[in-house]
């Protein structure tokens, strides 16, 4: 199983370096009055990170207000509520 797990990690290492050479050609984003020049690829991989770190924190988000409020229904269910 452990070579198994070596192959598909070298497997996806050399399609995210073929992707990355690729996907060198310079994209400018213009935001207002901002201009950023990078390759496609790190535009991709910083939208990737970007995306994963705001919906890691909505589901945190949701998560909490969800435990929250089946907290106080259940606070009112037992009679414990004012």
């Amino acid at each position: 199983m452990k070579h198994v797990k070596t192959f598909f990690a070298a497997l996806l290492l050399i399609v995210i370096v073929v992707f990355s050479v690729q996907n060198m050609q310079a994209f400018e984003l213009k935001l207002f009055n901002w201009r950023l020049t990078m390759p496609v690829a790190v535009y991709i991989i910083l939208f990737y990170i970007l995306g994963m770190l705001t919906g890691g924190m909505l589901f945190s988000l949701m998560k909490q207000l969800f435990n929250t409020a089946a907290g106080s229904t259940k606070g009112d269910i037992d009679g414990d509520a004012d």
